[in-house]
């Protein structure tokens, strides 16, 4: 029981929200470089690895997160447990796992895709909004320019992408509200990434609990 206590409060602390669907960039006088000319080259990299700081109104939570392709890994701890995510988009599979005990929960794909903030969600965001840059600026060292989106439910996004490799490295999500959410991606590594890191060990125990996972309530953005 406490095991499923953990893996429902980690949703919980995650969940954004993503039913809105995006509209446009909101300065449309922007004359700076479109958003698809930078986000290609992150469509480049074959791997990257980040440090990554999600703060949300119910809390912070910090950890690791690897990429490669369609295949995403992040680790954060939860109650003094180490709790690791796993999600493969080709084999259409999800996992929380928990190392320390040597068990892992099935999610729903679906709704452990919504949760996962990694830097490509915000990229197909800005794609399909067809933003420009409305700022360039220097974040931690790093040349990046912020694109903003209006979507519906006045619901804005500002993404900050760096020009180095055009992937983000901080999203804010602001509802009409004032709720907000703020993803942070820090020490970028780029490089390919072994197997491994995207599987379950074997042997471990796995239990299917899809169907709770799918009647937890989206939290608005």
């Amino acid at each position: 029981m406490k095991k499923m206590v953990i893996v429902l409060l980690l949703l919980a602390l995650i969940l954004p929200g993503c039913g809105n669907k995006a509209t446009g960039a909101v300065d449309q006088s922007a004359r700076e470089e479109p958003a698809g000319d930078l986000l290609a080259k992150g469509r480049q990299i074959t791997g990257m690895t980040y440090d990554y700081v999600l703060t949300t109104k119910t809390g912070q939570m910090t950890g690791k997160m690897w990429v490669q392709g369609k295949k995403m890994r992040t680790e954060t701890v939860l109650r003094n447990q180490r709790v690791v995510s796993l999600i493969d988009a080709d084999a259409n599979t999800a996992y929380t796992y928990m190392p320390d005990q040597g068990t892992a929960f099935k999610i729903s794909f679906e709704q452990q895709a919504k949760t996962m903030n990694g830097p490509e969600r915000y990229t197909k965001e800005l794609e399909a909004a067809g933003a420009k840059a409305v700022e360039s600026v220097v974040y931690e060292g790093v040349k990046c320019k912020i694109f903003v989106v209006q979507k519906e439910g006045n619901v804005e996004s500002r993404i900050w992408v760096r020009e180095d490799y055009g992937v983000p490295a901080r999203a804010e999500v602001t509802n009409g509200d004032g709720g907000k959410l703020v993803m942070e991606y820090k020490n970028l590594v780029i490089g390919p990434i072994p197997a491994d890191v995207f599987q379950l060990p074997v042997g471990v125990k796995v239990t299917d609990m899809s169907g709770v996972v799918q009647q937890i309530p989206q939290k608005p953005q």
